[in-house]
């Protein structure tokens, strides 16, 4: 007998979606990573030109039957029965665990010096990530005013990258705009990485006023992705 209530068997269906999305987006990952254009030059690239993904066009292929696309779980089992993609989820695995230490090591002074303040987080992410969800289980949830001058300080220190933008999205709120501002500012200036630019951009639209936006032209541009 199905003893789940409504809101039971909803959270239950949310969080095999997210699951779903999640596995999707890990194998798409990897087959981008894995199976990238092969002998083609860099305009092929850009443009994403027909037939330049031999491993990929196979792998449509293993998708589809000459009665249409297959299922999930039969994809599933064919992806199981495959040596290839075991052996190359075994180096995806080996590497996220490579990247996990080397985050965790990074950001570990950073981590400790925000516990000090009473923030029970294990990443800068957790701060990012502070909105109670009814869903996902949240590391830590509400306000971390304290723990601002600690993150603008690690703005300036030299981090991975991951961990620098988590850093400017924890940043990324109204109420850090006093303290914050004039770093953000300085750091969008000199910084080079594309994706770092934007999501700096992204802090002072959040944070700065208009006034100080119009003096700041090149704020909204990079924001909107036009330089």
């Amino acid at each position: 007998m199905d003893t789940l209530t409504w809101d039971e068997k909803a959270r239950t269906a949310n969080k095999m979606f997210l699951q779903w999305c999640r596995d999707e987006l890990i194998l798409s990952f990897i087959f981008v990573q894995r199976f990238r254009f092969v002998g083609q030059n860099a305009a092929s690239k850009r443009h994403h030109c027909r037939n330049t993904n031999v491993v990929g066009n196979s792998l449509w292929t293993m998708m589809t039957t000459k009665k249409g696309k297959i299922t999930a779980e039969e994809l599933q089992r064919q992806l199981d029965a495959n040596p290839e993609y075991q052996r190359m989820m075994l180096e995806k695995e080996e590497k996220m665990r490579i990247l996990r230490a080397e985050l965790d090591k990074d950001e570990e002074e950073l981590v400790k010096k925000i516990k000090e303040k009473g923030f029970d987080i294990d990443s800068v992410w957790d701060l990012v990530n502070n909105v109670k969800h009814p869903v996902l289980d949240n590391k830590f949830t509400g306000p971390y005013k304290d723990a601002y001058a600690i993150l603008v300080d690690h703005l300036d220190k030299p981090h991975h990258p991951r961990i620098k933008e988590g850093i400017i999205r924890a940043l990324t709120e109204k109420d850090a705009r006093d303290i914050a501002k004039d770093k953000l500012r300085d750091n969008f200036y000199k910084e080079t990485d594309k994706n770092l630019k934007w999501v700096l951009a992204n802090a002072l639209t959040t944070i700065l006023t208009q006034t100080e936006k119009k003096k700041n032209p090149d704020i909204g541009l990079v924001k909107k992705g036009l330089v």
